[in-house]
């Protein structure tokens, strides 16, 4: 049942479209982390998500926000990502939901 959560399906996915979510952003467009770095591309997102305490995963996503889910939506451009995002229950899963993805889009563009 939890491997429907880690799986975003590549639904009108286009080569193009996985590698503009894929292209890092720069300067304001970057992700701030409470008591990290920036996070700048789904790639950063990944390693960040790995490596941050949960106390700053739950600074940025909690009952009231998920700050990831929402930068996904209005800065990468990956809504189904963000969807899932807001789905997630915990650091672990939406850790998972992003390797997953990032996974599946690098496959897209490799094709």
């Amino acid at each position: 049942m939890l491997n429907k959560i880690f799986k975003v399906k590549v639904y009108n996915t286009t080569k193009e479209i996985a590698q503009s979510i894929l292209a890092p952003r720069s300067g304001e467009a970057c992700f701030f982390v409470f008591e990290g770095g920036p996070i700048c591309s789904l790639s950063d997102l990944v390693i960040s998500l790995n490596t941050m305490p949960s106390s700053t995963y739950l600074y940025h996503a909690n009952q009231e926000k998920n700050d990831f889910a929402n930068w996904v939506r209005n800065t990468l451009g990956d809504d189904q990502l963000a969807d899932a995002l807001k789905k997630s229950k915990n650091k672990t899963q939406a850790t998972k939901i992003c390797e997953n993805r990032f996974k599946e889009l690098k496959e897209l563009i490799n094709k």
